[in-house]
C-alpha cells in the first residue's frame, strides 16, 4: 500500500543548501515520524536494525549484502520508530548516519532515544561529507566489512566527547593562568 512518495536530488546544486530529499506532505495517512522505509524486508531474527537517513541509502547498502538497513525518512530518529523496533524484537540499533553536522546532530538525538528505549547502541563513523549511499558506492562487495570496521558502541562516541571537553576546558584554563 502506498503512504507517500519520495523524491532525492541527484545532483545538489553547488551552494548544497537544496535538500536532498523532498517527501509527500504530511496528512492523515502519511507522518514521516511513523515510519521507516524497508521495514518490510526486516529480519527480526538478527537482532539488530542500521539506521540511516535516506532511501538510496537502503537501496544501494542492500545491494552490496548489508541486511537490515531502514531508513527515517530524513535526519530525525522518532519515539514511534523507536517503539516499533522494539516491538519486532530488535535489541540492537546500529546508527549509519551521514557524516556531515546535521548527521552528527542526528545522532545524538537518535542516540538518546534509542537509549531510552533499551536498545543496545551502536554507530558507524562515517567518513567526513559520506552517506552509507557513498561508503556502499565506493566499497561495493566489501561493504560489510567496512562496516563492521567503522562500527563502535555509542558509549565510546559519548566518553570521546567528554574527553575533549575536558581538554578545551583546561586548555582555557590554563590560557587564562597565563594572562
Amino acid at each position: 500500500q502506498v503512504l507517500g512518495f519520495s523524491n532525492r536530488i541527484v545532483a545538489c546544486p553547488d551552494d548544497n543548501k537544496a535538500a536532498k530529499y523532498i517527501n509527500s506532505k504530511t496528512d492523515e495517512f502519511f507522518e514521516k515520524r511513523k515510519f521507516l522505509y524497508g521495514i518490510n524486508r526486516l529480519d527480526k531474527s538478527l537482532g539488530y536494525a542500521y539506521i540511516t537517513e535516506g532511501q538510496l541509502d537502503v537501496i544501494l547498502a542492500s545491494k552490496y549484502g548489508l541486511r537490515n538497513v531502514l531508513a527515517v525518512l530524513g535526519t530525525a530518529f522518532s519515539e514511534e520508530q523507536a517503539k516499533h523496533l522494539k516491538q519486532c524484537g530488535i535489541s540492537t540499533l546500529i546508527f549509519a548516519f551521514d557524516g556531515d553536522e546535521a548527521g552528527k546532530k542526528a545522532l545524538k538525538r537518535a542516540a538518546e532515544i534509542s537509549k531510552r528505549y533499551g536498545f543496545v547502541t551502536k554507530y558507524i563513523d562515517m567518513p567526513e561529507g559520506f552517506d552509507l549511499c557513498d561508503l556502499a558506492f565506493r566499497q561495493q562487495d566489501n561493504l560489510i566489512y567496512e562496516m563492521r570496521f567503522r562500527e563502535a558502541y555509542y558509549f565510546y562516541k559519548e566518553l570521546e566527547d567528554v574527553i575533549n571537553e575536558y581538554e578545551r576546558t583546561l586548555l582555557e584554563i590554563r590560557s587564562r593562568l597565563m594572562l
